[in-house]
Formats: structure tokens, sequence, C-alpha cells
């Protein structure tokens, strides 16, 4: 979990777990020439004992010769709902590790979870309905995060304690029924070791085992089929061969659609659950156009031979464009490269749907970018007469999901380019050019890695 001359913040509460951890890495530091920094925080909620806690982990920190910082933050307005204390507690706390492990340049931040933690909250996630990633529980590795107590027992941490006479301040809030980790501890657990399984521990610990195997497996089928299968566009929406998808396992397809939802939640709180995504799942054998949303402001749609997971994009502004010359398109997640030419000097398109060559001197008025709209009409290479570009779209089996991210290169009032689809007919370049301007885009659609 960490190496020789690695740089370490120890997580420190002033209970016997983190207390443990300190001593452990601070024997360990000059055999190993580890760079140890402690972190507590004091989230005011249990008064003076709070600040008490805080006085210890300071004269700890001064009996190691460790440096030790401190964050206060009072969290007493969410004392009312517990599940929200306990999440704005891990938030605020996590949020300090990772300025401190930036600011000072660490490598590791370790916690002193136990045996006992992987218990309790490998049986809250199962009570609450969670699947094999919370029936795996806390890993030991997870990035920086290292948690290298997480295979011992609470029993031997106050064993060792005692025996080399070692302080440590205990909560007492731990010994109520207040929360559900406290009644999991304090109730449910000694009572399904006293009539049900005496070794419950040891068998929950077993499932977690093979749980977290069984989802680190997975997710790495997951990574493999998401570089072969998808795709994203300049918008970041994600388009899935449909043909690909099929012919993976069902838990597969479960895994890479419930990946591709968390990447667009992009750290948003997840509100997506089995049965949302087993839904967005199902569409595969759906008709195409069908959506189903998935919470957080992301949808998924059928398309002709692709799924789409996609966040709209909105309304998105238009923006004049220099021709010759280079346009940042940032709304658009584009850069537009233009370049003037004479007839002499007509040059190649090499760069696929992404580029296009027009007539030059066709181009009137003012030049700019802008997204579909309902209505719009579009004369398509070789197309006699105009057709509505959603027609178009629909003859492409271009996704409707994805037709307001599409740039559409205007001049004077006319679609002169579908930008990754066609160029007009009207602004092509014929027996009368004399000016030619050749169009590329960068950053449109892009595969996943």
């Amino acid at each position: 979990l960490f190496k020789a001359k690695d740089k370490i913040l120890v997580g420190l509460s002033a209970g016997p777990d983190s207390v443990c951890l300190a001593y452990l890495f601070h024997d360990l530091r000059e055999r190993l020439s580890l760079d140890l920094h402690l972190a507590h925080v004091n989230y005011k909620l249990r008064g003076e004992d709070s600040d008490l806690d805080e006085k210890f982990c300071r004269e700890l920190a001064d009996r190691l010769g460790l440096p030790v910082h401190v964050h206060r933050e009072d969290l007493n307005s969410y004392k009312t709902e517990a599940g929200n204390l306990q999440a704005e507690a891990r938030r605020v706390r996590m949020k300090f590790f990772y300025e401190l492990l930036y600011e000072y340049e660490l490598d590791k931040i370790a916690l002193g979870h136990t045996e006992d933690d992987q218990v309790e909250t490998v049986l809250g996630n199962l009570i609450r309905g969670c699947g094999l990633s919370g029936l795996g529980g806390i890993k030991k590795r997870d990035g920086v995060v290292v948690r290298p107590l997480l295979s011992t027992p609470k029993s031997a941490i106050l064993e060792f304690l005692e025996k080399n006479g070692l302080e440590y301040r205990l909560d007492r809030t731990n010994h109520g029924l207040d929360y559900t980790r406290n009644r999991l501890r304090n109730k449910i657990l000694p009572l399904l070791r006293e009539d049900v399984n005496p070794r419950i521990e040891s068998a929950v610990l077993r499932l977690a085992e093979i749980a977290q195997m069984s989802d680190d497996y997975l997710r790495s089928k997951t990574a493999d089929s998401i570089s072969q299968l998808v795709t994203s566009s300049f918008q970041g929406s994600f388009l899935v061969d449909l043909a690909g998808l099929t012919d993976l396992h069902e838990i597969e397809r479960y895994y890479l659609i419930a990946e591709l939802y968390r990447r667009l939640c992009s750290g948003e709180r997840n509100q997506s659950g089995f049965e949302m995504i087993k839904k967005a799942v199902d569409l595969t054998s759906a008709e195409t156009g069908k959506r189903s949303d998935l919470g957080c402001g992301i949808s998924i749609e059928k398309g002709d031979d692709c799924l789409v997971v996609f966040k709209s994009c909105g309304e998105l502004p238009e923006r004049a464009v220099d021709i010759p010359g280079v346009t940042d398109l940032p709304e658009y997640n584009i850069r537009l490269y233009s370049e003037q030419y004479s007839i002499e000097e007509t040059p190649r398109n090499d760069h696929g749907r992404m580029g296009a060559i027009l007539d030059f001197d066709k181009l009137r008025g003012s030049v700019y970018i802008r997204q579909y709209r309902e209505g719009d009409r579009f004369r398509p290479l070789g197309l006699s007469g105009s057709k509505k570009l959603g027609d178009f779209f629909t003859d492409r089996k271009f996704p409707s999901a994805l037709r307001r991210e599409v740039p559409l290169l205007v001049s004077d009032d006319r679609i002169a380019w579908v930008v990754g689809q066609e160029i007009s007919e009207t602004f092509k370049l014929d027996s009368q050019s004399r000016q030619i301007v050749k169009l590329w885009v960068t950053n449109f659609v892009k595969k996943v890695e």
C-alpha cells in the first residue's frame, strides 16, 4: 500500500484506530524514510469533547515530532438527518485531506478503517440495497487513499494500544443507537452473532472479498468494452455500438451503461439505481427513438445502430467565425480552421467528414456557427432541391438526441455545412469558382478511453 520514501498524510480522529495507525507509521518512518503529516477535522458536533479531541491530536503530533493540520467546520446544522450528517462529514474531511495532499505534494492518504468497519459497511450497504461494488465494501487501496488496518480486527488494535500503554480518546456517541452504523455495531451484529452465526464477521468478510474481486473483474471488462464500442460526441455524449453491445452478457451491458452514466454525472450526486440502469439496458431491444431517463439530467436513446447516453446541451449561442483563420468555439467544443486558396491550387479535403471544401465567393454576408433548429432546411450535395434537415438526419440514421449538438456553418441564413455530415450543394465548387475555402474542425468525435 506504500513504499519507502512515500509522503503520507495520516487521518487522525483521536480514536483508537487512527491513533494506532499514527504510531505504526511513526515506527516505520525512519526505517522507510517516510515523510509523515497528520490531519484532524473538528466538526464541532460534541461541544467540549470535540475540542478535547483536537487538543489530543495536537499533543500527540507534538510527542511524535510530526506536523499536524487541523480543519474546523461546524456541522451541527446537519444533526437532524443522520445520513446527511455522515455524508457531509465525509465530504468535508476528504476535501481537506485532498487539499493537503496537493499543497504538500504528498503521495498517499492513509485512513484507519478496520475489519470491523468493513463488516458494518457491507451489512449497511446490503440493507440499503446495493450491487457488487457495495457488497465489496471498503477497498484497501482507492486511488491515493490506502487503509493499512482494513484486515485488522478492532480487538487487536485495542490490545496493541493497551499493551504499549498508548492513550486514545473514545467517542461516546459510538455506543448509542442514533445512526444506522451504531445500530449495526451495538444491536444487530451481536444478535446475529448470538442467534444466527457466531462467526458472522468472517462470513461477511468472505462475501466482501468475493464481491470485490468480481466487481474489479467486471470493471476491467467494462473498460475494454468501452474502448472498443464507445465513441464520444464533441459535447461529451456517448454513442455505444449496438451490435457490439448486444453481444455482451447482460451484466456487462449493465456495467457499461452504469459507467457511462457515472462519467456524465461528473461529480453530481448519483441518483440512478439498479432498476433505472436495467431499464436503460433493455432499450437494446426497443424501437428506434425510444428514450429512458437515468436521472441527474441524463437520458439514453435507442438509435438505429447505437445507444446514445447523453446530457442535453441546451441552448448554444451563435458564434461568428473567421474565414480564413482559426476560430475557437468552446460552447461547441470545437476549433474551426479555414484557409483560402485560388482555383489553381485546389486543396484536398484530407479531414473526411470533419472537413469541407467550399466556394469562397458564395459565402456572402455574415458567416457563423449555430445549432439545429426545428424546421431548418438544407440542400444536401447532389440534390436538386432542399429538404428538412430533420429528414436529412433521419435518412442518415443520425440519433435525434444528438441533433442539437451538431454545429451548422451558416452563411447569409443558408446552411453551408452540416459539420461532420455533409456540405450544401449550393456552396460546392463549380465551373465558375475562382476562390476556395478549406475548412476543418478538431475535437469533434473521439474514442473513449
